[in-house]
């Protein structure tokens, strides 16, 4: 399941000049709602891999990332955060990122979920600098055009 996961990954990387259309082919082949379904493996491994593919398929594609909010894709994202291990962790929030670039609906809609305190959190707290990159980057991302989320970053 993780190197499944991971192949599309590696097919849906985004590169506008390459393989734009590959984001565009998995997620009209139905990848979607199962990658949504992986990150609720009990496998850390393959959430990982799913969650990196996510993050992937949504780069720069309102599409996708339409697809992805529908089939319920932020909630386990967001427990991957709390829950998962670090490179689980730091896919989720590259993945949340993603889904929240240029979008002030899922911006809201992460925030709801309840991101933002688990965001801070491990912004103060991981150990891993790759999991705090992805995350500052995540609330960065996230508060740019939105007094909201900054003023919910104040409160965590």
């Amino acid at each position: 399941r993780a190197e499944s996961a991971a192949a599309l990954g590696n097919l849906a990387f985004y590169n506008s000049e390459i393989n734009h259309g590959n984001q565009v082919a998995i997620a009209e082949a139905g990848a979607v709602m199962p990658l949504v379904q992986l990150l609720k493996d009990t496998a850390s491994s393959v959430c990982e891999a799913a969650a990196g593919t996510l993050r992937n398929l949504v780069a720069r594609n309102a599409e996708n990332q339409a697809a992805v909010v529908k089939a319920g894709g932020l909630a386990p994202l967001v427990s991957l955060l709390r829950h998962g291990s670090a490179a689980a962790q730091a896919q989720a929030a590259a993945a949340l990122r993603n889904l929240a670039s240029d979008s002030a609906s899922n911006q809201a809609e992460i925030t709801k979920a309840g991101a933002i305190e688990l965001l801070v959190t491990l912004s103060e707290k991981a150990q891993e600098l790759r999991l705090r990159e992805e995350v500052i980057n995540t609330l960065f991302v996230l508060s740019r055009d939105s007094s909201d989320v900054q003023d919910a970053i104040k409160r965590a």
